[in-house]
């Protein structure tokens, strides 16, 4: 707990392309980082178009509810919205999308940036990680 990461910021893709299974397994995949204790609180931004919600989760939470929309998707919003509430102090910013839209303007904390991709094996991270994964509702 004492070297565990004070705060991650972690945006999810919520838009109508991402099913409510992928979704699903997303809110666990959050769990699981609190439950690792590497992490002692997590901030979701769910993002389509704009930022539709935001919530902090402490290490231990057990739950962790995300809602599809049926928006579009804008890298940007969640971007500009950590800018803005957050002053790019970022430690560590994770990214689930399916990767269906333009890449963001690049910003300060790049290099902390990690995308996981669902469904899209040849989405190519315009910078940062990237993890490339299969959602359950194929």
């Amino acid at each position: 707990k004492q070297n565990a990461i004070e705060r991650a910021i972690v945006c999810v893709d919520v838009s109508g392309s991402m099913g409510s299974k992928t979704l699903s397994r997303i809110a666990n995949e959050i769990c699981g980082l609190l439950h690792s204790q590497k992490v002692n609180e997590v901030i979701i931004i769910s993002f389509d178009g704009v930022v539709q919600h935001v919530q902090t989760v402490k290490m231990g939470q057990k739950e962790v509810e995300i809602l599809v929309t049926h928006g579009g998707t804008e890298f940007q919003a969640p971007i500009d919205f950590i800018h803005n509430e957050y002053k790019d102090n970022v430690s560590v910013c994770i990214f689930f999308s399916d990767g269906d839209c333009p890449p963001p303007t690049r910003p300060r904390y790049w290099r902390k940036f990690i995308w996981i991709i669902y469904d899209d094996p040849n989405w190519v991270q315009p910078w940062g990680r990237l993890i490339k994964a299969m959602s359950s509702d194929m």
